[in-house]
């Protein structure tokens, strides 16, 4: 009889969690598979247009680089192009490699130091802070990335700890099976440079030049490709997405400076209390393996300093939360990294306190930073707790967001507009579902959208040339993010009609605004608007001159 292992377990709770949450999620969105979030559309439109057009873009009219995840989209476009076009498949990719995941923290990390029952607390924390269950229904990258990164940090981890480790000129095995598997780690997420460039100083500290220059070298190669692609089509060197989402402090001035040096971080860090927590207890459990240990070259230390070195960039130069995404795979790690540490002790106080440091104002001093860890931990761990409740009980509203919204613009721009041009701002289920030609107002599908945006030159005027020169006939906006970034909505788009919705958690806005761009427009889109009417969900509020 096979013996019930941990994975199995995690394995089942992680599984019963998502049926649960996709069955919630039907009966609010009246049967549907509908994703939390707009973005996944985006890869799906993309993947689509690889699959039935050969062409890597938003529509399969021309070249757009706008995946954040080269390799996700490429892995969605041979799916689609193998069992054909099909909504289900980013949940089960997401699902198959959550499950992957968890199979391989117990038999790669956890390893037989650590016992049955904390490597299912490891497992069934992994599941819920992650959270495993929100990254499988936003449809994303995200799961692949964290599989990747944990992958590559345990490869890195053995290389730099191994021993004899001096006067290996030459890369080894897994330093050889580290450069193979770092193209794959950049393409999945532009953060995995951060990884590579840690993992690469490690190495460099370990006076290893040669394969530090071989994994950063195959890193680099794919943004190097795929950024010349991009250039000889007329956009930036790395994907829109990235220029566009990613901190760029401005260093000739000294708010830039400032930025640059603590503020940025300081504020992220109180945005994700979850993380400021994994933070705090790495940094303690790091001083006190430097101080009482022989070496800092031992797999729990360099876990730890990979994590807190990762996280740190990563919080200076990246995002966090957007539904709990961003920051997923450093909490994977740091759960990881601090289970690992405090593997085969049955109390980490006592081993603490009874450790032989470097001296005694060493012990006096590791006495000090451990007694305030101690009483604050029951604080350090609730943001913990907090998130695994939130992002399961929020999985239900965030897709009925979605469905009251993009998706249903989706399907009224498939139904009354496929193949016409439309400016927009929330391009993903436009895309995937309406099948038009898009005009982002955003930038994230328009290199020309997002020169200007960056210049500061896109004004109203702007907007309505672009659109005039597109001749698009529509505008699907909201109306506030043109109010934001822009100055206003061009008054030459009438607004003809207004859907609203309630619970509004992770869309762009609660009220989505239809413009007609011409005189001749506007009673096209009140009709069109009118007879779309009866099919909206009742969550969502109808307003404007088409009802009249």
């Amino acid at each position: 009889m096979t013996k019930i292992r941990p994975f199995h377990l995690a394995l089942a709770i992680l599984w019963s969690a998502c049926a649960l949450v996709l069955w919630q999620c039907r009966e609010r969105n009246d049967g549907h598979l509908v994703y939390a979030l707009d973005d996944p559309y985006i890869h799906m439109a993309m993947a689509r247009n690889l699959a039935e057009h050969g062409v890597w873009g938003l529509t399969p009219h021309r070249f757009t680089s706008s995946s954040s995840s080269p390799l996700w989209t490429l892995i969605l476009g041979v799916s689609f192009r193998l069992f054909g076009v099909s909504e289900a498949v980013p949940l089960i990719l997401n699902l198959l490699l959550a499950s992957w995941l968890l199979w391989s923290i117990e038999r790669v990390v956890a390893g037989p130091g650590m016992g049955e029952r904390p490597t299912l607390a490891l497992l069934v924390a992994v599941v819920f802070v992650a959270p495993l269950p929100a990254l499988v229904f936003c449809g994303l990258e995200h799961t692949l990335h964290i599989c990747l990164c944990l992958l590559f940090v345990e490869l890195a981890v053995g290389a730099l700890t191994a021993v004899p480790w001096a006067g290996r000129a030459l890369p080894g095995r897994d330093e050889l099976a580290l450069a193979a598997l770092a193209p794959f780690l950049v393409m999945a997420r532009y953060e995995g440079l951060f990884c590579l460039l840690v993992v690469g100083l490690g190495f460099a500290a370990r006076r290893r030049l040669l394969v530090a220059g071989l994994v950063v070298g195959c890193g680099l190669a794919p943004v190097i490709a795929c950024g010349a692609i991009s250039a000889w089509n007329g956009w930036f060197w790395l994907p829109n997405p990235v220029v566009l989402k990613g901190a760029s402090p401005d260093l000739w001035t000294a708010a830039g400076w400032a930025e640059l040096l603590g503020r940025r971080l300081f504020g992220q860090l109180t945005r994700a209390p979850h993380l400021t927590s994994l933070l705090v207890l790495a940094f303690a459990l790091l001083i006190q393996r430097w101080a009482t240990r022989p070496t800092v070259w031992e797999r729990p230390t360099v876990r730890l300093f990979v994590f807190t070195a990762l996280s740190l960039w990563h919080l200076e130069l990246a995002g966090v939360g957007w539904f709990y995404r961003y920051e997923a795979y450093l909490v994977v790690l740091g759960l990881v990294a601090l289970s690992g540490a405090l593997a085969g002790s049955a109390d980490p106080m006592r081993a603490w306190l009874a450790a032989r440091p470097r001296s005694d104002l060493v012990r006096l001093a590791l006495l000090g930073l451990a007694l305030p860890v101690v009483i604050v931990g029951p604080a350090l761990l609730s943001p913990l707790a907090g998130r695994a409740w939130l992002s399961l009980v929020e999985i239900p509203t965030a897709t009925a967001n979605t469905y009251q919204q993009q998706y249903q613009m989706g399907l009224f721009l498939r139904d009354h507009y496929a193949g016409a041009a439309v400016a927009a701002v929330d391009i993903g289920a436009i895309s995937f579902l309406g099948r038009i030609d898009c005009l982002d107002l955003m930038g994230l599908a328009d290199p020309e959208v997002a020169r200007l945006r960056r210049s500061g030159k896109l004004d109203p005027e702007a907007l309505t040339a672009l659109a005039a020169r597109r001749r698009c006939r529509i505008a699907v906006v909201y109306d506030d993010w043109l109010d934001d970034y822009y100055g206003g909505v061009p008054r030459s788009w009438p607004a003809v009609g207004r859907w609203k919705i309630g619970n509004l958690l992770v869309a762009g806005s609660d009220r989505v605004t239809f413009h007609a761009l011409s005189p001749a427009e506007v009673p096209r889109l009140t009709e069109a608007l009118r007879r779309f009417a009866p099919r909206l969900p009742p969550g969502v509020q109808q307003a404007g001159p088409y009802l009249r």
